[in-house]
């Protein structure tokens, strides 16, 4: 924590009610940080809930190994899985200024933060990454709605102050607070119609924002007035909602983005939004600073005069010594990168002035083959490297081989979660599926068999695009050398900077690219519209299957959760096949550390949700939780 004296003039701040929908956020099964949490709520609704348990199937495995630690971990309330509801001809309003606000400590500093990459897109509709691109963005901007920060089982109204759904659920009015954006000029309802059509735009390359074209035809909104719009859906969607509330659906001002080349959009400063924060500078490898919002329309937020972003790259040990001496507050989040090994072991290390968080396997790493590329444009080998991954090994060396007799990581999936109390993908019933089957031997035989039918039966050379970071390229490097000695094939390791990483995925001139993804919102098809829609950073060759198109499109419209789990059952088993541009390779658990003064703080069920940094404060006379004391 740095003082900062700030010549900047505050603004009065107009308070509004502010709306609160209902829910659909996700599930964590790991613990979230203490806190009390107060919810505000003004709500006289008869709501008709379609449910969905988001459900995690742990990896049944015998495991032989001497404990030689203990994570000591104080029991900490779980976040639920959201239901997906669709509710219909109901109006929702809540409070502009929600209870736990009042509890808020304002301070007159910089908060410090270590960022693991340099920024790249700064474009939220356009990036496919998390670190290179939201968590830089984010603070800047404002959704229409959003996860609540503090309760993410719910969806709470962000630049909407309440919203109404007709009877028949395809038509969602939205009434804004009366908000402005950073240099001063009004939002009105025409910026909602112009980011909801810049989201959806016909053959704009976006990533985790794509999804919204699923339910909203552009052109279709309408301003009602100066502070009302309207949007209509294709059909009623009771995950409509959910993927509204992601944190990539920003809103941007018609006057600045309309007209700017996708090349400007992606540069530091030049969108501009509404947001608690504003982009002060950005030194490329060096840090990001913001500075708090005069203009910003919420009362009391945020609790800091600013906060920046250092930047260490990939060298973690930089991040954990920054963190472990207090040059630095905090980690941007959770991330794969953060081990949990290593950040328990850092709570230990300092009794506790470093909290520790945990997500469990709400990410996984997947291969984006080429499939226009020779050999790979071949679906036959496309398959051989579907199953003769050994991703069960992958996971014993990756995640299983720690101090704390624990297997941090389960083998990749292509859907995840459940539906109708039933998982898409358990984890306990893959021994007889190909690419997970028991012994592994059958895989390789059946691989080997494929690559002699497509010409290669003593393999062949693959490239593959992948990020620096050690946890990435460590993945990496055990999976090739299985190619090597179980198949034959030799992958060439081509390693460079995330924001690198994902310019070359779309660029097309490697075999393979080594890419993640978290669900966006707990979702079971989330996965699949991150990676099968069209016009998507994570599908650039626009791989596709009619079976899998239509059913893609059908599941979103099905109300039935048993019917709209049939089909993403149906989508998986076409998947299965290996024929496709992906590869799941595993999943894993995240780790974050975050010091125990700063308050407010709940663990999200994603890592992809509440960037935005205006919830959190900072409490001097916070007791250490280590009777010790904190070191």
């Amino acid at each position: 924590m740095r003082q900062w004296f700030s010549n900047y003039r505050l603004v009065t701040m107009v308070s509004l009610v502010l709306a609160l929908v209902f829910v659909a956020a996700c599930g964590s099964t790991s613990p979230a940080p203490r806190g009390v949490v107060e919810k505000e709520v003004i709500k006289e609704v008869e709501v008709i809930k379609e449910v969905e348990v988001i459900k995690e199937i742990p990896v049944e495995k015998e495991v032989i190994k001497q404990v030689v630690k203990q994570i000591v971990v104080t029991p900490e309330p779980q976040s639920t899985a959201i239901p997906m509801v669709l509710v219909k001809g109901q109006t929702f309003n809540f409070p502009i200024k929600p209870a736990w606000v009042r509890k808020g400590k304002y301070s007159n500093t910089i908060l410090d933060v270590v960022i693991r990459s340099n920024p790249g897109a700064w474009d939220v509709h356009f990036t496919g990454n998390l670190f290179s691109g939201l968590v830089p963005s984010s603070p800047q901007f404002n959704q229409l709605v959003e996860f609540n920060p503090v309760a993410t089982s719910e969806i709470i109204g962000d630049l909407a102050r309440s919203w109404e759904v007709n009877a028949d659920g395809t038509v969602y009015t939205f009434r804004l607070h009366d908000a402005l954006w950073s240099d001063g000029k009004p939002v009105t309802a025409e910026d909602i119609v112009y980011s909801f059509d810049r989201i959806t735009e016909p053959g704009a390359v976006r990533a985790r924002t794509k999804i919204l074209s699923s339910f909203y035809e552009p052109g279709k909104a309408k301003a009602l007035d100066a502070k009302t719009v309207e949007i209509p859906l294709k059909f009623p969607a009771a995950t409509f909602l959910p993927n509204l509330a992601s944190d990539y659906m920003k809103m941007y001002p018609k006057h600045i983005a309309d007209g700017m080349s996708q090349d400007d959009a992606n540069r530091a400063g030049n969108l501009l939004g509404s947001g608690p924060w504003v982009l002060k500078e950005f030194e490329p490898n060096g840090f990001v600073e913001y500075l708090k919002n005069p203009l910003y329309f919420k009362p009391d937020r945020p609790f800091f005069d600013g906060f920046t972003f250092t930047i260490v790259g990939r060298n973690y040990a930089r991040a954990y010594a920054s963190l472990e001496v207090g040059q630095v507050s905090m980690t941007e989040g959770l991330s794969s990168g953060y081990r949990p090994e290593n950040v328990f072991a850092l709570q230990e290390k300092t009794n506790g002035r470093l909290r520790a968080l945990h997500l469990r396997g709400t990410s996984g790493s997947f291969w984006i083959l080429n499939t226009e590329k020779p050999p790979l444009n071949d679906p036959r080998l496309r398959r051989a490297l579907h199953i003769g991954m050994d991703r069960r090994e992958a996971v014993d060396v990756l995640y299983c081989q720690n101090d704390y007799g624990e297997c941090f990581g389960s083998v990749g999936i292509f859907s995840v979660g459940s539906l109708a109390g039933e998982a898409v993908e358990p984890l306990d019933k893959l021994e007889d599926v190909p690419g997970y089957r028991v012994p592994k031997e059958r895989d390789f035989a059946e691989a080997k068999e494929l690559m002699a039918q497509a010409g290669f039966p003593d393999g062949f050379k693959l490239s593959l695009n992948l990020g620096n970071s050690p946890t990435t390229v460590k993945r990496e490097q055990v999976l090739a050398e299985q190619f090597k000695r179980n198949l034959g094939i030799e992958i060439t390791l081509d390693t460079v900077d995330t924001a690198t990483n994902m310019a070359r995925l779309l660029e097309g001139a490697h075999d393979i690219s080594s890419n993640t993804a978290a669900f966006i919102v707990p979702d079971i098809a989330d996965n699949l519209n991150q990676h099968y829609l069209k016009d998507i950073v994570k599908n650039p060759q626009n791989w596709g299957d009619p079976k899998i198109d239509g059913l893609l499109t059908a599941q979103e419209k099905e109300l039935d959760p048993a019917k709209r789990l049939a089909m993403v059952k149906e989508i998986v088993a076409i998947l299965r096949k290996g024929e496709s541009h992906l590869v799941p390779v595993v999943r894993f658990d995240q780790g974050g550390l975050m010091d125990y003064r700063i308050q407010n703080y709940t663990v999200p069920g994603s890592i992809q949700l509440v960037h935005k940094m205006e919830h959190i404060w900072w409490d001097d006379k916070a007791k250490c939780p280590s009777p010790k004391g904190c070191k």
